[in-house]
């Protein structure tokens, strides 16, 4: 489902009927107008870890063209056989699970947003870059710790596994490891930046810095008095779709220049419910 008003980017947001994964992205337009915005929809659509599955969706024609967009690329790169159904007007099941997602998301982002302002005694405004990674940062937050009427959360049911790595809060300073093998101990140090969320599929993490967003793997927590910095904040850029804004080559958030090789992270076991190509009852709601 999309959100947008005059002052803001669009926001896509869906919820696996499944497993109650929710995602979010902040995109630069509605539709298909950027390559990113059909990107992020087919990765979400492969991360959902089945290969068959409904995409539904509200008959809004931008919508509908960046479904149609993002199901080919799910389907070209990652062999998904995707089927497309549209909600009706007056569906209220598919709408108010819709709706409901848009109000949990919502309500998570102004706290974070608060959390934020608090911690570095500045104003998010609307279209601030930071934004752009509070929004996917609420979702995961949501699907790691909100648990269901079973007892479950999200990503217990999609994972296999509870979530147990304890992570700073959104946008506090902390030092960095930049990831991968170091090429020598006197060269490769803990840097500071801002953290600003996970990565999907890996163990790395976002960073936020007065050039850009980059990618590390490992941080470390300062002492409660160094972990505002609200001249870092002011200055932080970059968005999903273009981390490092000076650098216009740069498309996907970089990992930093000390990275030899990317992290490999093992997939989890699936519980069979997500390892089974029979159900196609399963819907992403968008």
């Amino acid at each position: 489902k999309g959100q947008s008003d005059d002052r803001a980017s669009p926001i896509l947001l869906g919820k696996s009927s499944l497993e109650r994964w929710v995602f979010a992205h902040v995109l630069p337009c509605k539709g298909t107008g950027h390559d990113h915005c059909a990107k992020i929809l087919g990765d979400e659509m492969k991360l959902a870890g089945q290969s068959r599955f409904i995409a539904k969706s509200d008959q809004e024609p931008a919508i509908l063209d960046l479904r149609r967009a993002a199901a080919k690329l799910a389907t070209e790169q990652h062999g998904c056989n995707i089927q497309f159904e549209n909600s009706s007007v007056g569906e209220s099941q598919a709408n108010g699970l819709a709706e409901n997602t848009v109000k949990t998301v919502k309500g998570l982002v102004r706290a974070l947003k608060h959390a934020y302002e608090e911690l570095h005694g500045v104003r998010v405004e609307q279209d601030s870059a930071v934004l752009t990674w509070m929004v996917p940062y609420a979702a995961a937050m949501h699907n790691r710790g909100q648990r269901g009427a079973d007892g479950k959360t999200a990503y217990e049911l999609r994972k296999g596994k509870s979530y147990r790595k304890k992570n700073p809060p959104f946008g506090e300073k902390v030092m960095y490891l930049p990831a991968g093998k170091r090429s020598s101990t006197l060269t490769s140090k803990w840097e500071e930046g801002l953290y600003f969320g996970l990565v999907n599929a890996s163990d790395e993490v976002y960073i936020g810095m007065a050039d850009g967003v980059i990618r590390a793997r490992s941080v470390q927590r300062l002492s409660p008095s160094l972990r505002g910095d609200g001249e870092l904040a002011k200055k932080v850029l970059g968005t999903p779709w273009r981390p490092v804004p000076k650098d216009e080559t740069i498309s996907m958030v970089p990992v930093t220049t000390k990275i030899v090789a990317g992290a490999v992270v093992a997939d989890a076991q699936l519980p069979r419910a997500l390892r089974t190509e029979e159900s196609v009852s399963r819907r992403i709601y968008i």
